[in-house]
C-alpha cells in the first residue's frame, strides 16, 4: 500500500492519513469549504472587475465617437456655410467675416468665407448692400463688386422658370432628366414610312417629336449635320447657328463662330484644322449636331428688320440658366424678327435657333400609349429628313 501511496495525489494521501481520525477528517472538509468559498468570492470580483473595466472602454468609445462626430459635424457646417448661413447672420457678420479679418490679418480665411457665402445665391444681394453702405473698400474689390456682384443678382432675378402656356410648347430645364436625340431620315422615306416614333424606346413619361434643321431639294439635311459622332453632311451653311446634343441627351444652342472645348476655340468655317478636330472631336464625345439660323446671340438679335413676310414660327430658346423651350406662334403670323425679338422681351433668351415649317411643319407630344397634342403634321408623300425627338 504505501508503494500505492507513493503514486497517487496528494489529496489521497490525505485521505488515506485522516481517515481513522473522524476530528482530522472534520477539519479537513471545513478547510477544503472555506477554500472554495474564497475561491468563488475571488471569482466573482474578478467577473465584476472585467465587467466594470469593459464598461469604462464602452463608454469611453462612445463619448470620443460622440466627439468626433460632433467635431466632424461642426467641420462640415464650417466648411459649408455658403449654403446654410442665415441671412440675418450675414446682416450682422458680413462685416466681422471680411473687413475685419483683413484687418486682422486672416487674409485667407476672410476670402475663404466671402466664397463659401457666394456659393449660396440668396446671399448675394446682403452681400452687395453690405459693400455699398462701406464708405470705403479698397479698389482691389470695387471691379467685383461694383461689376461682377451687379451681373449675378441681374441675371439671378431672370432665372426664373419658362411656364408652359398657349405658345410654349414644353420647356426642358438642364438639371432635368430629359433626354434628346435626332433621327436622321437616311432612307428618305416619306413621313408616313419613316414614323419616327416608337413606343418601346420610350423611357420616359412623354416624348416631343418636331421638325429640326431645313431638308434639301435632296431630302437630305441642310448644312452641318452629325449623329452621334457620325458625320450625316459635311457641308457648312452660312448659318451661325448649331443645336448640338451631347452623349447624355442634353441639348446647347452655340454660335458656329464661337466654339470651344477644353479651353480651345474652334474656327470651323475658317481654318481647316479646326474644322477636322471638332468633328474628330465630335466622334470622340458622340455629338449630335444640326445647323440652322441663330436669330439671338447672347441676348441680342442677329437680324435686321427687314422681311415683312409673316407665316407661323416655330423656334428652340435658350435661357441662360441653360434651360431649352420650344415656341411655337400657333395661329399668329409673324416675322421672324417679330418672334426673336418677343422671344428676347417676354422670356428673356439669350439663344434662338430657327425650326423648319411651312409644309415640314411636324410637332407631336406622345405618353406611351396615346398621342397628347398634335401641333402639326406634314402631308403625304412629304420626305423630313430629320426629327428631334425629346424623352421626358
Amino acid at each position: 500500500m504505501k508503494e500505492n501511496l507513493i503514486f497517487t495525489t496528494d489529496n489521497s494521501v490525505h485521505d488515506s492519513e485522516n481517515k481513522d481520525n473522524p476530528k482530522s477528517k472534520g477539519n479537513s472538509n471545513t478547510i477544503g469549504s472555506q477554500s472554495e468559498e474564497k475561491k468563488h468570492i475571488f471569482s466573482k470580483r474578478v467577473v465584476f472587475s472585467i465587467f466594470v473595466l469593459f464598461l469604462v472602454v464602452v463608454i469611453g468609445l462612445i463619448v470620443f465617437k460622440g466627439e468626433h462626430v460632433f467635431s466632424e459635424k461642426q467641420s462640415i457646417s464650417n466648411s459649408d456655410k455658403g449654403n446654410k448661413v442665415d441671412n440675418n447672420v450675414m446682416k450682422t457678420n458680413t462685416s466681422q467675416f471680411f473687413f475685419k479679418n483683413i484687418a486682422d490679418g486672416h487674409i485667407n480665411e476672410a476670402h475663404t468665407n466671402l466664397f463659401y457665402r457666394l456659393i449660396n445665391k440668396e446671399n448675394i444681394e446682403i452681400i452687395k448692400q453690405f459693400f455699398d453702405n462701406q464708405s470705403y473698400f479698397n479698389r482691389d474689390y470695387q471691379y467685383f463688386i461694383d461689376v461682377c456682384l451687379v451681373n449675378f443678382k441681374k441675371n439671378n432675378d431672370t432665372l426664373s422658370f419658362v411656364h408652359k402656356n398657349n405658345h410654349i410648347i414644353e420647356t426642358f430645364k438642364r438639371e432635368s432628366h430629359y433626354k434628346a436625340k435626332i433621327v436622321f431620315n437616311i432612307d428618305r422615306q416619306p413621313f408616313e414610312k419613316m414614323n419616327p416614333f416608337d413606343q418601346s424606346t420610350l423611357s420616359h413619361k412623354n416624348r416631343m417629336e418636331v421638325t429640326g434643321t431645313y431638308t434639301s431639294a435632296y431630302h437630305w439635311p441642310t448644312g452641318l449635320a452629325v449623329n452621334n459622332g457620325q458625320v450625316i453632311n459635311p457641308a457648312i451653311q452660312g448659318w451661325d447657328g448649331l443645336l448640338v446634343i451631347d452623349q447624355n441627351g442634353k441639348m446647347y444652342i452655340k454660335n458656329i463662330k464661337t466654339l470651344s472645348y477644353q479651353f480651345r476655340n474652334f474656327r470651323i468655317t475658317e481654318n481647316h484644322s479646326d474644322y477636322i478636330d471638332f468633328l474628330t472631336i465630335a466622334e470622340k464625345e458622340k455629338l449630335t449636331i444640326i445647323q440652322s439660323h441663330l436669330l439671338v446671340n447672347n441676348g441680342k438679335l442677329q437680324m435686321e428688320k427687314q422681311s415683312n413676310r409673316k407665316f407661323r414660327r416655330r423656334a428652340l430658346f435658350q435661357t441662360c440658366n441653360g434651360s431649352i423651350s420650344v415656341y411655337d406662334s400657333i395661329n399668329k403670323q409673324i416675322t421672324l424678327w417679330e418672334m426673336a425679338n418677343m422671344l428676347i422681351q417676354k422670356y428673356n433668351a439669350t439663344e434662338v435657333l430657327n425650326l423648319d415649317m411651312g409644309p415640314f411643319n411636324y410637332c407631336v407630344i406622345y405618353t406611351k400609349t396615346k398621342q397628347l397634342k398634335n401641333f402639326g403634321i406634314p402631308p403625304d408623300n412629304f420626305v423630313l429628313s430629320n426629327v428631334l425627338i425629346v424623352d421626358y
